[in-house]
């Protein structure tokens, strides 16, 4: 069972100027940050580092990609991100690898 529950109630929107476009690099970028944020560690009472993610195949809303993260109990965790708009996307609860 995930002691985490379900989604991490906090969408990362991307900072970026208006006038320029969001890249795959970008999203993969700015979740390895987020994963790594002292607001995931608030909300899931857990500091995570060393985050790793995959790049998005694309931009477009509902894409998902994976990453990885080790917490401070020294456990290896995936964590399912998907972009929901133009620069924001959704980090789901993490579960342990292996």
């Amino acid at each position: 069972m995930n002691r985490f529950g379900g989604l991490v109630a906090a969408t990362c929107t991307i900072g970026l100027l208006s006038a320029c476009s969001v890249s795959t690099g970008d999203f993969r970028d700015e979740a390895q940050k987020f994963i790594e944020s002292d607001e995931v560690e608030g909300k899931l009472d857990l500091a995570f580092s060393g985050a790793v993610c995959a790049e998005p195949t694309d931009t477009d809303p509902d894409t998902s990609f994976t990453c990885t993260a080790t917490g401070a109990d020294g456990v290896t965790y995936s964590f399912q991100v998907t972009i929901t708009g133009d620069s924001e996307f959704e980090l789901n609860s993490p579960e342990p690898v292996g």
